[in-house]
């Protein structure tokens, strides 16, 4: 059984670091709340990343350029690939309407191969 890559390995890695830089971002972030006197509730010490204020800080800022740097990194990849040229333009209005119309519907069908 053989499978069929959607997506080249470039587009997998940065969608994956952004996964993991998005799950950094809100930990820390949470941890920042915490350190507020404002508000009452606080999230659980386990779900929080950096500890204290400082290092939830800290966590944040890198994660932050993690994310820039990732983000440059795809933006590089796919004009240099033509990745954009092919596989997401071009783009009509009535093809991005009739898309979110579907998927305000639930009704969004999915092709193997095919942006929608």
């Amino acid at each position: 059984m053989s499978t069929r890559r959607i997506h080249a390995w470039p587009v997998r890695l940065t969608h994956w670091l952004n996964a993991f830089g998005m799950f950094c971002m809100i930990s820390s972030g949470w941890g920042i709340y915490n350190a507020s006197p404002l508000f009452g509730f606080h999230f659980p010490a386990w779900s929080t990343l950096g500890g204290w204020l400082g290092g939830s800080i800290a966590w944040h800022l890198a994660v932050m350029w993690l994310l820039v740097i990732n983000a440059f990194a795809y933006l590089l990849y796919g004009a240099l690939s033509r990745h954009f040229a092919r596989d997401l333009l071009p783009l009509s209005v009535g093809a991005v309407r009739r898309d979110l119309f579907a998927a305000l519907r639930l009704k969004l069908h999915h092709r193997l191969g095919h942006y929608n």
